[in-house]
Parts: structure tokens; C-alpha cells; sequence
């Protein structure tokens, strides 16, 4: 697998990183939206029995920047296999801004 970005961070989060339990080594799923803009889900656990059963529900985190979507379609033509994970969480308490920050790495092959 070839790396395409090591760390790039998530725009335009739509969950508190806290409540959502997001992990460092979580995957994530990459969709294209309208815009052309890559957004990025997360899967949430339905409940105890769900476990078992193997459902998990996805919701949306965040996107990618212009510049992020546009290097990572062009890339993303030729590849079989995308490998996105959570590589760094700075929650908002931690945070000298008070927002959430989430950043990603992308992987192709």
C-alpha cells in the first residue's frame, strides 16, 4: 500500500469527538459528495445486541479540504483498496480554540 497523506486534518466536523468514542486506529469510510468534496464517515456501534450481530451504523464526521479531494480523486482513479484511519484527536477541552480537531491518513493500493 502506498501512502497518500500521513496526517491531514477533517474540516467541517459534525459530531463532538467525545460523545461519538472515536479512537486513534478507527477506520473510516470515503464517499464523494456533490461538490466534489470527499467526506469521511464513521461507524457507530447500534447497541449490545448489534454487536453480535455485526450491524454498525454509519454517520457522517467530517470532510476533507478542496485541495485534499482534488490530489486524493486523481489518486483514488487507479487504486483497489482505500485505507483511511483517526491518526490524532484533539478534543475541544484540550483545545486553546475550543473546537474538535480530527486528523486522518489515507492509504491506496
Amino acid at each position: 500500500m502506498k501512502i497518500i497523506f500521513e496526517k491531514t486534518k477533517v474540516h467541517d466536523l459534525k459530531v463532538d469527538v467525545v460523545k461519538a468514542n472515536l479512537c486513534i486506529g478507527d477506520d473510516l469510510e470515503i464517499d464523494v459528495a456533490a461538490k466534489g468534496v470527499l467526506e469521511l464517515f464513521y461507524f457507530k456501534e447500534m447497541g449490545f445486541i448489534s454487536r453480535f450481530l455485526g450491524r454498525r451504523k454509519s454517520k457522517r464526521l467530517g470532510s476533507l479540504s478542496s485541495e485534499d479531494s482534488k490530489n486524493l480523486s486523481q489518486n483514488l482513479k487507479k487504486a483497489h483498496k482505500i485505507r483511511v484511519r483517526v491518526v490524532d484527536i484533539l478534543p475541544k477541552h484540550l483545545s486553546k480554540n475550543k473546537y474538535d480537531q480530527v486528523h486522518v491518513s489515507v492509504w491506496i493500493g
